[in-house]
């Protein structure tokens, strides 16, 4: 098991976070896997194509802040609803979507030219089986929502630490691998 410690570091606000990732890696199909090193980044790797797709800490623990709202869209995406876009920012040039157009979990770094967001080819799209697997595995093993984020008593701004994250005020400390019985 692996143990990391975030701690968020804000002018009068101070906060940890600590994750209990049961398993370092989830198959989200037969050619893709996602691995959590050291460190708390994730890499998505495509066997298929031979490629690798990096999330750093601070951008997922954003997305599975947003694993609900993306859950929710990618229902209305499967009762084949017009309406079914979602479109955030996690941090880092990073931005999660989720529309009609693809049925796809979209993970994608996007740059700014001109006053509007423009995608890179830098990113993944993961297909719908492949989210369910995401989501299936990793939502109850991941206490990230506004419970686990544990601030002082003065500030009420729980939910500062994700709107924040892409400021990076982050110190990550990974403290090891550990065996915890219940």
């Amino acid at each position: 098991m692996l143990y990391i410690e975030i701690f968020y570091n804000y002018p009068n606000f101070k906060t940890q976070l600590s994750m209990f990732i049961i398993d370092t890696k989830v198959h989200l199909s037969e050619t893709r896997q996602l691995t959590i090193k050291a460190g708390g980044n994730v890499v998505i790797q495509d066997e298929t194509n031979k490629s690798e797709f990096d999330i750093p800490s601070e951008c997922w623990l954003s997305f599975t802040k947003e694993f609900e709202s993306i859950e929710s869209a990618v229902k209305l995406l499967c009762d084949k609803q017009l309406y079914a876009k979602y479109f955030h920012h996690i941090g880092k040039g990073l931005y999660v979507s989720v529309t009609p157009g693809f049925r796809c979990v979209d993970i994608r770094r996007f740059y700014v030219k001109l006053g509007s967001l423009n995608p890179t080819r830098k990113g993944v799209a993961l297909k719908l089986p492949e989210w369910r697997s995401l989501y299936g595995a990793l939502r109850a093993k991941l206490p990230v929502s506004d419970a686990a984020c544990r601030g002082n008593e003065e500030s009420n701004h729980s939910d500062d630490v994700w709107s924040l994250a892409s400021s990076s005020p982050f110190t990550i400390r990974t403290i090891g691998q550990r065996e915890i019985t219940n």
